[in-house]
Protein backbone atom coordinates (compact mmCIF):
# COMPACT_ATOMS: atom_id res chain seq x y z
CA UNK A 1 0.00 0.00 0.00
CA UNK A 2 1.77 3.09 -1.05
CA UNK A 3 1.29 6.57 0.26
CA UNK A 4 -1.81 7.44 -2.27
CA UNK A 5 -3.96 4.74 -1.38
CA UNK A 6 -2.96 5.33 2.25
CA UNK A 7 -4.47 8.81 2.46
CA UNK A 8 -7.35 8.24 0.36
CA UNK A 9 -7.97 5.52 2.98
CA UNK A 10 -7.70 8.01 6.11
CA UNK A 11 -10.08 10.85 3.93
CA UNK A 12 -12.89 8.20 3.10
CA UNK A 13 -12.62 6.97 7.12
CA UNK A 14 -13.07 10.36 8.06
CA UNK A 15 -15.97 11.00 5.82
CA UNK A 16 -17.40 8.25 7.76
CA UNK A 17 -16.79 9.37 10.79
CA UNK A 18 -18.14 12.83 9.80
CA UNK A 19 -21.33 10.77 8.58
CA UNK A 20 -22.04 8.79 11.71
CA UNK A 21 -21.17 11.70 13.60
CA UNK A 22 -24.21 13.58 11.72
CA UNK A 23 -26.40 10.43 12.06
CA UNK A 24 -26.28 10.12 15.75
CA UNK A 25 -26.49 14.04 16.00
CA UNK A 26 -29.68 13.78 14.32
CA UNK A 27 -32.73 13.45 16.74
CA UNK A 28 -35.37 10.70 16.21
CA UNK A 29 -37.56 11.29 13.49
CA UNK A 30 -40.34 9.02 15.70
CA UNK A 31 -41.15 7.55 18.71
CA UNK A 32 -43.67 5.51 19.52
CA UNK A 33 -46.04 2.92 18.36
CA UNK A 34 -45.22 1.47 14.97
CA UNK A 35 -48.43 0.97 13.49
CA UNK A 36 -47.91 0.87 9.80
CA UNK A 37 -45.50 -1.97 11.01
CA UNK A 38 -48.18 -3.52 13.25
CA UNK A 39 -50.85 -3.87 10.32
CA UNK A 40 -48.47 -5.28 7.94
CA UNK A 41 -47.15 -7.60 10.05
CA UNK A 42 -50.66 -8.87 11.05
CA UNK A 43 -51.75 -9.23 7.58
CA UNK A 44 -48.46 -11.25 7.10
CA UNK A 45 -49.24 -12.96 9.85
CA UNK A 46 -52.92 -13.80 8.90
CA UNK A 47 -52.32 -14.34 5.20
CA UNK A 48 -49.73 -17.23 6.36
CA UNK A 49 -51.98 -18.65 9.30
CA UNK A 50 -54.97 -19.20 6.67
CA UNK A 51 -53.15 -21.11 4.02
CA UNK A 52 -51.69 -23.25 6.77
CA UNK A 53 -55.19 -24.05 8.18
CA UNK A 54 -56.42 -24.49 4.71
CA UNK A 55 -53.65 -26.66 3.52
CA UNK A 56 -54.12 -28.81 7.09
CA UNK A 57 -58.17 -28.75 6.18
CA UNK A 58 -57.42 -30.05 2.49
CA UNK A 59 -54.91 -32.62 3.52
CA UNK A 60 -57.33 -34.03 6.46
CA UNK A 61 -60.16 -34.13 4.17
CA UNK A 62 -58.01 -36.28 1.25
CA UNK A 63 -56.11 -38.40 3.82
CA UNK A 64 -58.66 -38.09 7.04
CA UNK A 65 -55.92 -37.70 9.38
CA UNK A 66 -58.22 -36.22 12.39
CA UNK A 67 -61.18 -38.48 11.88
Amino acid sequence: MDDVELHELRDSVKRLEAKVDQLLTQPKKRSGFMWKEFIVGFVVVYIVMMVVSVSIGLLNQHFGFFH
